[in-house]
């Protein structure tokens, strides 16, 4: 548990999330919007419904990538350190529970990071810039943070990844609100798309 918990809330497999995340679906809804296929889904589906299914789209498919490679990590690492004795005194079942909060929160940082990236892709018509936004607005937020608000925690895409100032159930809260921005951002432009 120690070996998954020190690699998912290291600074070099943060760095990862908002790189990789968005190639699930960050240029998704930019290429139907381009080919024009969002018109003849629309039509048959209504614009409500195709909305929510493409926010629900990246968002999911961004949080399950995460979790999937946490769950692939842990399953590599699991075996592997089979053999160490474990001298924290903690119940087996206790420590995969205690596990819970950082599939979470990585499941809510894998959706912010894919709305983000589609947000971004919709917003420039380029789904290359879909990837690369992410991985640059994560960057320049952990920059501004240590460098500017190196007391204000709560500002630092690191600490929502893997809370370590904070407890999960307040990075959640912070992720669930940035989720909830992104997603009408993408909303909005989307349909703007739809209807301009």
């Amino acid at each position: 548990m120690a070996v998954f918990i020190y690699g998912v809330s290291s600074e070099r497999m943060l760095l990862f999330l908002p790189l990789f995340v968005p190639l699930a679906a960050a240029g998704n809804v930019q290429e139907e919007l381009k080919s024009r296929y969002a018109v003849f889904l629309v039509s048959g589906a209504g614009k409500k419904n195709y909305l929510a299914g493409k926010i629900l789209g990246a968002a999911l498919s961004g949080g399950l990538m995460t979790v999937t490679a946490f769950a692939a990590a842990l399953a590599v690492i699991a075996p592997w350190c089979a053999g160490i004795p474990d001298l924290s005194g903690q119940e087996t079942l206790r420590g995969i529970i205690s596990l819970i909060p950082a599939f979470l929160c990585g499941f809510l940082n894998g959706a912010l990071w894919a709305l983000a990236g589609s947000t971004a892709a919709v917003l420039t018509r380029n789904h290359y810039l879909g990837y690369a936004v992410p991985f640059i607005l994560y960057y320049v937020l952990t920059v501004f943070q240590e460098r500017y608000y190196a007391k204000l925690y709560a500002l630092s895409p690191r600490q929502w990844a893997y809370p370590s100032y904070f407890g999960a159930g307040f990075c959640a809260g912070i992720l669930i609100l940035l989720i909830a921005a992104a997603a009408l951002f993408l909303a909005k432009f989307t349909e703007r798309r739809l209807t301009g």
